[in-house]
């Protein structure tokens, strides 16, 4: 699902002012966000997540693992904080249905 595009009105025309991702976005933001910092083996088809997690789980004390825990509760913490701000951006617009010649209706989220 895609994100919202916001609009306002200046000088008596709607124009985009903001863009509030959807939590899909925020969610594949994420996930790339730790595929960056322990990306696939090329080639190898080994991930180095998946080597993290297994060392975790062999010894929840080694320093690799309690490096990529940390860093993964980071990433996840910041995009949830991410989808309440979304949330709470979407919640303070309104729906506007502009006026169309033809039958098709076209609806906009405006901020006032």
């Amino acid at each position: 699902m895609p994100g919202i595009e916001v609009f306002q009105l200046v000088d008596g025309q709607y124009k985009i002012v903001d863009y509030i991702k959807s939590d899909d976005e925020i969610d594949k933001e994420t996930f790339a966000r730790i595929k960056e910092k322990y990306p696939d083996k090329p080639g190898s088809g080994e991930s180095i997540e998946m080597k993290m997690l297994r060392i975790g789980i062999l010894n929840p004390q080694d320093p690799s693992f309690l490096a990529y825990n940390d860093f993964v509760e980071k990433i996840r913490a910041e995009g949830k904080a991410e989808k309440q701000a979304a949330a709470e951006a979407r919640a303070q617009l309104k729906e506007v249905e502009l006026p169309q010649e033809e039958s098709d209706e076209v609806k906009i989220w405006v901020r006032e």
